[in-house]
């Protein structure tokens, strides 16, 4: 089965900005919800739940294999049976960047192919849109704060 789940946003920031931000593992904590958590992160993955309605819970092992300037990309999976290719690609736009955040589904185990289809695919599409709003608001929030700043003393009247 090949399916692809495709969620598409323009971003106020650079696509160098973007692709940095998105290369340091630890910020994409900052993209997790109440459906999305991020529950271990290392330099090359991590492990997310994902907490779906009805109680459902699945866990996505995940690895990073490239961080290059215009995408992010890696692998998904849940369980033994259920992989997918994971991408956020980064085009520049007038004023900023134009970020898709895609999975493309390579196997699927049975449960997760009954889930797909009653709304699940639905549902992840909803959850990526989500997460790409998140990654506009860490990305401009990053950019407003200096890297350093040199604080002067007031300047006092002279006596």
């Amino acid at each position: 089965m090949r399916s692809e789940i495709v969620a598409r946003r323009s971003i106020a920031a650079p696509p160098a900005a973007v692709a940095a931000f998105l290369a340091e593992l630890p910020n994409h904590r900052a993209m997790a919800d109440r459906y999305l958590r991020i529950e271990e992160l290392t330099r090359s993955g991590g492990l997310v739940a994902v907490l779906a309605p009805l109680g459902l819970r699945r866990t996505v092992r995940t690895r990073v294999t490239d961080r290059l300037r215009d995408r992010v990309g890696g692998t998904a999976a849940v369980g033994e049976r259920t992989h997918a290719e994971v991408e956020w690609r980064i085009e520049p736009e007038s004023r900023g960047s134009r970020v898709a955040l895609a999975a493309r589904v390579i196997e699927i185990g049975v449960l997760d192919r009954l889930l797909f289809y009653l709304g699940g695919r639905w549902w992840l599409r909803r959850r990526f849109e989500a997460a790409l709003g998140r990654l506009d608001h860490a990305v401009a929030a990053e950019a407003a704060v200096p890297a350093f700043a040199v604080v002067r003393p007031a300047a006092t009247p002279a006596r």
